[in-house]
């Protein structure tokens, strides 16, 4: 299932404290299977940016977004 995840290359935009005390600690066992991830601090805005413009796979935000455009979901509480 996941044996190819070398080829995969994952792009992810967040608000920079979340992204690193949440989030990065969770992808430890992709990267050492040799997955490629790319965090990127931003702010709100510049998340539903990226998103919109196709330059981020996930963003993570701590405000629900109301931009029809994009999905919410509550991943942490």
């Amino acid at each position: 299932m996941l044996e190819d995840v070398r080829a995969i290359a994952l792009q992810v935009v967040g608000h920079v404290d979340f992204l690193t005390a949440v989030v990065a600690p969770q992808l430890i066992p992709l990267l050492e299977l040799g997955m490629c991830i790319r965090l990127r601090a931003g702010d709100r805005e510049l998340i539903r940016q990226m998103l919109i413009d196709g330059d981020a796979d996930l963003g993570i935000s701590a405000y629900a977004t109301t931009d029809e455009q994009l999905r919410c979901e509550l991943i942490h509480t």
